[in-house]
Parts: C-alpha cells; structure tokens; sequence
C-alpha cells in the first residue's frame, strides 16, 4: 500500500515500523507505538527478558514476563515489583 493509501485509513503512519499500531496512551490520546515490557535481575542490574506488545495496558502484561523471567533466571521463586499500571 503507498503512504496515501495508509494515511487514509489510519490517522498515523510510520513508514520504517510497520508492526507499530495506533495505541491510546496515557498522557497524548492516541500515538503509533509498542508496549515494551522488561523483566531485570535488581542483583545485577541486567535484562533478563523482554516481550514488544501492541497491547494499549500493561494489565495482562505482569504475569507473562514474571514467569519468563522466573525461567530464565531458573529460580523457584521471585519477587516481583511494578507500578500501578499492571492492576487487572
């Protein structure tokens, strides 16, 4: 489809991400984005899994990462800390 095409059926377009979806954010309305999630061992300091969503919430996000960091990791158990945007 040409960049007119897009424009006409989508308010964004970005022509170098085209996996990028229209997605409701908190503070701009609605943006072309991804919902990026990371999972991080707080002992090293150091990225231990990461999932690119289109998903506009993080609120099914926090169980998916926790348990592929708990993989990863080969822990039996964890503790895991997020912000207020996780609530289901």
């Amino acid at each position: 489809m040409t960049i007119e095409g897009e424009l006409k059926t989508s308010k964004q377009f970005v022509a170098t991400e085209a996996e990028a979806k229209l997605m409701r954010t908190a503070h701009d309305g609605m943006q072309v984005a991804y919902n990026v999630q990371t999972a991080v061992d707080a002992k090293h300091a150091l990225i231990v899994d990461f999932a690119v969503t289109n998903d506009g919430n993080d609120h099914q996000q926090l169980a998916p990462m926790a348990e592929a960091a708990k993989s990863v990791l080969e822990a039996a158990s964890l503790t895991v800390i997020a912000d207020t945007g996780y609530q289901e």
